[in-house]
């Protein structure tokens, strides 16, 4: 190989590191909806074009409307490339006046490029017009890239997003439980020793991967066989224990700084009327 040759390869090389890092930032941001150096330019080109497709830019579509855009999306475009190159003959940007591609050959090239695979079974010079080239094949060397990146962003999203609800929801479970177990120890004047006892039942009551209506059962039990005092009877062990598995599991995820009296009224009683 010769000297020009190696410059070029480490040239590439060096390009290739100088970008990784400003266009990954670049990436992250627009992923992440920060904003980029880029929105007075073309933001308001974005907003035109959801404003035109009626897409909510605001709302979380489920792995569903994932899945079911992304196929309609690739459907659309594979059929339009498909139309493309059976009718080129009679469209513009066709000096050589080739004829119409083939229909086996149309729906297989349509269906590589949709798919990203690109499997070019025709010499595109004496195959391809430039019309056909430029917005059919050109546009889907980018489109199912874009498609596929957008699908591995948003399963990296759902996972990430998974994981912060269930260490949110085991910190709030535990925050709870700590309250819970404070207020009736006070209520019942426990000893220190039956408090211990107490606290090692809800541990094992914490939340895991377990089912957890199963632990708090469990500890429920437990709790119920150790606190003998008459005023603790088991249904408002039940209560406490169902407000607790509530605000522990995801049906609370919309719960924000609410304060839930499990009482039986003991609170009402202490409020003058106006």
């Amino acid at each position: 190989m010769t000297l020009n040759g190696w410059f070029q390869i480490f040239l590439y090389f060096a390009v290739i590191l100088l970008l990784t890092r400003p266009m990954g930032v670049f990436i992250a941001k627009v992923f992440c909806r920060e904003r980029t150096w880029l929105d007075p330019v073309l933001r308001p080109v974005e907003k035109l074009l959801y404003k035109l497709t009626r897409v909510d830019e605001d709302h979380e579509m489920r792995w569903t409307e994932y899945s079911i855009a992304m196929l309609l999306f690739s459907a659309v475009s594979m059929l339009l490339l498909y139309v493309m190159q059976r009718v080129q003959q009679w469209m513009p940007w066709n000096p050589q006046k080739l004829a119409a591609v083939a229909p086996d050959l149309a729906f297989n090239t349509a269906a590589s490029f949709t798919t990203n695979t690109n499997w070019q079974n025709y010499a595109g010079e004496t195959t391809m017009s430039y019309l056909t080239q430029m917005a059919g094949l050109a546009y889907h060397n980018f489109a199912s890239a874009a498609v596929g990146i957008a699908l591995a962003i948003a399963l990296v999203a759902a996972i990430a997003l998974s994981q912060t609800v269930k260490r949110t929801h085991m910190h709030r479970g535990d925050m709870f439980g700590e309250f819970m177990m404070h207020h009736m120890a006070e209520q019942l004047n426990l000893t220190d020793t039956q408090q211990t006892q107490m606290k090692d039942i809800a541990a094992k009551a914490k939340p895991s991967i377990e089912p957890l209506h199963q632990q708090m059962a469990q500890g429920h039990q437990q709790m119920m066989q150790l606190v003998t005092s008459g005023n603790f009877d088991e249904a408002k062990a039940r209560e406490i224990a169902n407000a607790a598995l509530f605000l522990a599991s995801d049906e609370s995820s919309y719960v924000n700084g609410s304060t839930f009296l499990v009482d039986g009224g003991l609170s009402a009683a202490y409020v003058t009327p106006e």
